[in-house]
């Protein structure tokens, strides 16, 4: 194989409706994060280990953390554990701490929904400590699943 067939190009077909129920497709460069992984699981995976590892966050990616972590959790629990059908009950394969559970299950939870109009209009009750607690989380996470969590990081940070 040449190094000019190690650059192929890779297309996404976007389509929509415009006016009068008509469809547009157009086509576009695929996307990085499609690209690179073969999942949505390790690209998840690489959102938390780089907002973990960044010691200055951006606000923006606080607000959007909530939704990354518990799509994580549920991919991993789902699959870990999938004689119990609700994520919530299975944090222990992650922490061993049932108050970190509780916290990890909040922010998952109810970060990720915006169910009526006082919780839309106001800062969540986490956001000035999610990054330690996303910290934390990674922590526990490898130190419970250490193989699972370093193949992780490995398929996150690799070179596409």
């Amino acid at each position: 194989m040449t190094e000019d067939d190690k650059k192929s190009s890779a297309y996404l077909i976007s389509c929509k409706v415009i006016e009068n129920d008509q469809n547009e497709s157009s086509l576009m460069d695929l996307p990085v994060s499609l690209r690179k992984y073969k999942s949505e699981y390790v690209y998840c995976f690489e959102i938390l280990y780089n907002y973990a590892s960044n010691p200055s966050p951006d606000y923006e990616m606080s607000l959007l953390i909530p939704n990354v972590l518990r799509k994580f959790l549920e991919a991993f629990l789902g699959f870990y554990d999938p004689s119990t059908p609700e994520w919530s009950k299975k944090l222990s394969h992650i922490s061993q701490d049932a108050q970190f559970q509780k916290v990890l299950n909040k922010i998952a939870d109810e970060g990720s929904h915006l169910q009526d109009l006082e919780r839309a209009l106001s800062r969540p009750p986490y956001d000035s400590h999610i990054h330690d607690d996303i910290k934390k989380f990674m922590d526990q996470f490898r130190a419970i699943q250490p193989i699972h969590y370093n193949s992780l990081v490995k398929a996150a940070t690799q070179k596409s």
